[in-house]
């Protein structure tokens, strides 16, 4: 016997994934009209409860780098779990009809040093997706990020989360790529009642920047800033 998931989710989020989870580690493929999840870390033996953890962990960590890979704010959820039988019968554990949250799929972009903004499209953009998961497994912050970017990347509080965090570790202001004037934009904005009212950080009338910075600029920024310092780690 063994343990059958069922993912749900955008069909080209899915597609994208598909082409590039198929590791021993991770899969998603698809089969019919259906995608599924295998992983050697769920086991026959596993209890559901085992499962049910290790699935939510793994669609944590697919949904963050998939955010930050194809810039879609879309995510992958659980449908189904069920064991297969040797004989070919099945029992159902878990069912749910789910559907994506609503947001468009978009290439990201890529902000320069210089204020210049470049529209990314890969053939295949999920492929960095499976060793950004397998650096989350081994760096405990590396995971912290991805679980933030999972859990909020469309909020000013969410975005600047992840900005503490990282430039806490590495000091963004030395990434070579990222631009310090758009970096002061971003924070000053984050933190600016008047330039964003009740989406700021805070109520004080802190003076916004000359030009402030719409969100979706402050998640392309952030999303750079993220891919560099996960370049670094990689590196080092």
């Amino acid at each position: 016997m063994k343990w059958i998931v069922c993912l749900t989710g955008d069909e080209d989020d899915l597609y994208e994934l598909s082409k590039s989870l198929n590791t021993e580690k991770l899969t998603i493929y698809k089969e019919g009209n259906q995608y599924y999840l295998k992983s050697s870390q769920i086991r026959p033996t596993d209890e559901f409860n085992e499962v049910c953890d290790k699935v939510d962990k793994l669609i944590e960590l697919i949904n963050g780098t998939t955010k930050l890979s194809l810039g879609t704010r879309n995510t992958v959820s659980l449908s189904d779990i069920y064991i297969l039988k040797d004989d070919g019968g099945r029992i159902l554990f878990f069912s749910a009809h789910l559907s994506g949250s609503g947001g468009a799929r978009g290439n990201y972009q890529i902000i320069r040093v210089d204020g210049t903004i470049e529209v990314c499209n890969h053939d295949n953009p999920a492929d960095s997706v499976l060793s950004w998961i397998e650096l989350s497994l081994k760096d405990e912050l590396v995971n912290k990020i991805i679980k933030l970017i999972s859990h909020d990347s469309d909020s000013w509080v969410g975005l600047y989360k992840i900005f503490e965090v990282i430039d806490k570790d590495a000091g963004i202001r030395s990434f070579a790529s990222v631009s310090s004037e758009n970096l002061k934009r971003f924070t000053q904005t984050a933190n600016s009642y008047k330039a964003i009212g009740m989406e700021a950080r805070h109520a004080l009338d802190y003076e916004p920047p000359r030009k402030p910075m719409n969100i979706t600029e402050a998640r392309s920024l952030i999303y750079l800033v993220v891919r560099e310092w996960l370049r670094l780690k990689k590196e080092n």
